[in-house]
């Protein structure tokens, strides 16, 4: 039960939900997936032990709560989207104030990045070591962390096409 993410088949079984889960709304989504599958308000792990023995009368009542969750949050005019933006906006508005430690981060980042691609390559590495073992998951994790700092700086492909829309409506007006 502890391996189980109920989360992820909430995201599956029922999108605005499972979106709602990752950001300001959480609360309110777990509220209705409680309601919707155990009918009084519950705990989070009192929602997993009920999912990972779900009916399938259950799962239909978790996508008839997202139908419904998704007309409310129409009607209260809350967008999704917009709310990541928003995030977004404002974690890049508090990088401006301070200049330089995202760029030093960002630069040290790089260069452990690439140094140790760069060591990778000069030096070879036996992946049936632990050692091996050891630098590969440095460099995913290197990488990793550096693919979120150039998203950061420069736009993710979803922050791109929210840019593009929000300079075609302030050009349209």
């Amino acid at each position: 039960m502890a391996n189980f993410d109920w989360k992820a088949l909430v995201r599956t079984v029922s999108p605005t939900l499972g979106t709602a889960l990752g950001g300001p709304l959480a609360g309110s989504a777990v509220a209705a997936i409680a309601t919707a599958l155990l009918g009084k308000p519950g705990t989070e792990e009192e929602i997993a032990t009920a999912l990972a023995a779900a009916t399938p009368e259950q799962i239909l009542s978790i996508k008839k709560a997202d139908q419904d969750y998704a007309v409310r949050m129409k009607e209260a005019d809350i967008h999704f989207e917009e709310l990541s933006v928003d995030d977004r906006k404002s974690a890049r508005q508090l990088a401006t104030n301070d200049l330089w430690t995202p760029r030093i981060g960002f630069l040290v980042i790089t260069i452990g990045f690439f140094a140790e691609l760069g060591w990778i390559t000069t030096h070879g590495i036996a992946l049936d070591t632990t050692g091996g073992s050891v630098v590969l998951s440095l460099v995913s994790i290197l990488g990793t962390v550096w693919i979120g700092c150039c998203a950061f700086y420069y736009g993710s492909t979803s922050a791109s096409r929210g840019k593009d829309e929000t300079i075609s409506k302030a050009l349209n007006r």
